[in-house]
């Protein structure tokens, strides 16, 4: 029994990390592969960018978002598919965001919520992690400091957010999903580590303007509210 329990720990901390990072190189390939055919359907049309150009360390780089016009060709994602790519420096996390946020989706990589709009866009963009097992992409959450940055790219370019604040607030704590009347990002994570106790929120605002909806993702989104 007692090495049966210990075989089951191992899995947990380093089987689940393993199969993580397997779905992990699949999403970024078919994440890859859309930003590919969307630049490739999008080469007539140039994108614009902010006046003032957003610095992220060691270079400095301006946050591009697609004219308008170009929002109804952009691909609408699908439960499992990935979303975006986010990279948070100060704790050296690069992540590919997949779409859902079962218990499924979420031993893949960090699941954006449904109901939420996709990072870059107005409002409340919510992504949940996990802080132990599956690869624990949020496993330092509790490093991050306000001012670090969170960068995250989707079909509509690259977005960089500002940590604002972190808190720790109930399971039953859903008006952290609500919209702030502001652009942010907020990142879920269970706390403490190993319990579920309780969820570690970090609080990011949006630098620069945000991107339109893309066609379709508004009757998703209440779709999703509703179920």
């Amino acid at each position: 029994l007692a090495t049966l329990i210990l075989l089951f720990v191992a899995y947990q901390l380093w089987g689940t990390g393993l199969q993580e990072a397997k779905s992990q190189a699949r999403l970024g390939d078919q994440f890859d592969q859309t930003l590919s055919e969307v630049a490739a359907s999008s080469t007539t049309v140039p994108a614009t960018t902010t006046t003032a150009p957003v610095t992220i360390p060691g270079q400095t780089t301006p946050v591009k978002v697609l004219p308008t016009a170009e929002a109804p060709a952009l691909p609408l994602p699908a439960i499992g598919d990935p979303v975006a790519k986010i990279e948070i420096p100060r704790i050296g996390i690069t992540r590919t965001v997949v779409e859902g946020i079962t218990i499924p989706q979420l031993a893949r990589g960090p699941g954006h919520y449904p109901s939420s709009p996709l990072p870059g866009q107005k409002g409340n963009v919510a992504i949940a992690g996990h802080r132990t097992t599956y690869g624990q992409p949020f496993h330092n959450l509790d490093k991050l400091e306000p001012g670090d940055q969170i960068i995250t790219t989707t079909v509509q370019g690259t977005f960089v957010y500002e940590v604002e604040r972190l808190e720790i607030v109930k399971p039953t704590a859903t008006e952290i999903l609500e919209d702030q009347g502001d652009n942010r990002l907020t990142l879920i994570a269970c706390h403490p580590k190993y319990s579920l106790k309780e969820r570690l929120i970090v609080h990011a605002l949006l630098v620069g303007k945000p991107a339109p909806e893309i066609q379709g993702q508004a009757e998703a989104r209440t779709a999703a509210i509703e179920t």
